[in-house]
């Protein structure tokens, strides 16, 4: 038996991209040159080279707290810091907001575009991710445990789902009339359950497994099936749930016994439509089983095998179980808490007061007024949850988004990444125009200071010298451990642009070398 990872030491990290909601006239304001003031503000250091194959020169950069921030596909994409914990992982998400908030409301004039955190175009049907990541212990046979986990996530919308008006119509796949309401923002768009590719070929758990770190020892779960949540608590729920499931996966035989969906990707979307939560799946091998009772099976198993793993372990369980309970019986105790039950409550509050129930228009209208990230102007900043946890919490997360915007995290590797990224804009006028490498893996600069960083979940603080101007030879900075023979022989990992190298990162076999003869 594996010991599993507490959610207190599994890193875990959010990919979001954000829509841009152009005002009537051109502002003169685009993705491109939003990600551009970011730099020009000194809160990154731009990349000095393509960072791998489908990121281009200039294409984005590492950030002061640790994190990235790029345009993919004509999209802000702003990439979280790997954090330890859950609280951590959601405030830093939400240090996403308040960057590219702060970083518009420089821009002068009145008619400035609004920025979306969602996950579609009502208009075009178009769909961008919120891409999450767990990295969990290589040793497990995760084919084996597949089945159980695939059935927990098609299942855990109902808790972290965003919510949606209408939805995307597939011809004789779907019905040719789009329901008016739905649980998920991005059921609709997924169409594999598993699938190496994350763009074309959308599913709901991208077997491409790029671990940026010592892959001996850690792999990368990467889902894509996910929602942008608006509210902190649904963002640590998903994220909390996730990684339980994970570690019961480890543990390698609990997940077996759930009950395996006859398709899962069938099962996501009729879950989403009918936006009730308790919607009736067929099972493999014949029966059926409600979606809620499935999730409270997922509960039950985390609860025998996890209780008093950790105290956030345990708070994930709790929040887990009221969650399940209140759908059950109270589902409005839920709003300002779970993203799709507060937008459907004030859709229909909408409705009441204005009579527009039946304008399309409207209805997107508010449905993307509920993910602005302005919180003067967004719809799910003016709710107070009913439930005073669920209100504390939240505040508590605000607050902690404010120091994540240019604090990196103290419990991971992005520590000293953030930490190298703001010594360096602190300390040179020129820092863009450095000789430098910021990397998810290794930073250097120069010829003088090289840190390869294969473990996530240290901090290296120790390996980081005071100022950039003070470090010494990158020969002399190389830490032992990336000495330590590998297991399984000579180790081999899989470099940005998919080809299979012998060294880690962006560290050169003769550094490797030099660091072995120290």
């Amino acid at each position: 038996m594996i010991k599993p990872a507490t959610t207190t030491n599994r890193p875990i990290g959010l990919e979001t991209e954000y829509g841009l909601l152009l005002p009537g006239h051109d502002s003169g304001i685009s993705t491109k040159i939003i990600r551009d003031r970011i730099f020009e503000c000194k809160q990154g250091l731009p990349d000095q080279e393509p960072y791998n194959f489908i990121s281009p020169h200039g294409g984005g950069g590492f950030l002061r707290n640790g994190g990235r921030v790029t345009v993919e596909s004509g999209h802000l994409e702003y990439s979280a810091p790997e954090c330890g914990s859950i609280f951590g992982a959601v405030a830093y998400d939400m240090a996403g907001e308040l960057l590219f908030q702060r970083v518009l409301s420089s821009f002068a004039g009145g008619h400035r575009p609004a920025i979306v955190k969602n996950n579609i175009d009502h208009h075009t049907g178009a769909t961008w991710g919120c891409h999450e990541n767990y990295l969990m212990d290589r040793r497990v046979h995760l084919d084996l445990e597949m089945q159980g986990l695939l059935s927990f996530l098609v299942t855990r919308q109902i808790f972290a789902g965003a919510g949606r008006v209408g939805g995307l119509r597939r011809g004789k796949q779907q019905d040719s009339v789009p329901p008016k309401f739905q649980i998920s923002q991005r059921a609709d768009h997924i169409l594999h359950p598993i699938h190496h590719q994350a763009s074309t070929h959308r599913s709901i758990v991208c077997s491409r497994d790029i671990p940026y770190c010592d892959d001996a020892r850690y792999r990368r779960l990467h889902l894509i099936l996910g929602d942008s949540n608006m509210s902190p608590f649904a963002t640590a729920l998903k994220l909390g749930t996730t990684s339980l499931m994970l570690a019961l996966a480890e543990l390698q035989g609990p997940l077996r016994q759930l009950p395996v969906l006859d398709d899962p990707v069938a099962a996501l979307r009729q879950i989403s439509r009918e936006a009730t939560g308790r919607s009736v799946l067929p099972v493999f091998h014949g029966g059926a089983i409600d979606s809620l009772e499935l999730q409270y099976r997922c509960l039950n198993l985390a609860q025998r095998h996890l209780r008093g793993l950790s105290p956030e372990a345990d708070w994930t369980l709790d929040g887990w179980k009221s969650a399940l309970d209140a759908l059950d019986t109270a589902p409005e105790s839920l709003i300002g808490a779970v993203d799709w039950v507060t937008k459907r409550w004030m859709l229909e509050e909408f409705c009441d007061a204005e009579g527009m129930c039946s304008e399309v228009a409207h209805l997107c209208s508010f449905d993307l007024a509920y993910h602005f990230i302005n919180r003067t102007r967004g719809l799910f900043y003016s709710i107070a949850p009913p439930n005073p946890l669920v209100a504390g919490w939240n505040q508590r997360a605000f607050a902690a988004a404010e120091a994540a915007v240019s604090t990196p995290p103290r419990d991971t590797r992005a520590f000293a990444r953030g930490t190298f990224v703001s010594r360096l804009l602190d300390s040179s006028p020129d820092a863009d125009g450095s000789d430098h490498e910021v990397h998810w893996d290794s930073v250097r600069l120069g010829d003088r200071f090289l840190l390869p960083m294969s473990d996530p979940c240290c901090p290296y603080a120790a390996d980081l010298p005071p100022q950039p101007d003070s470090a010494p030879s990158a020969r002399t900075r190389v830490p032992r451990r990336i000495g330590r023979r590998a297991p399984r022989g000579k180790r081999r990992q899989q470099s940005r642009t998919g080809r299979v190298i012998s060294h880690i990162g962006s560290v050169t076999p003769k550094q490797i070398e030099n660091a072995k003869a120290l």
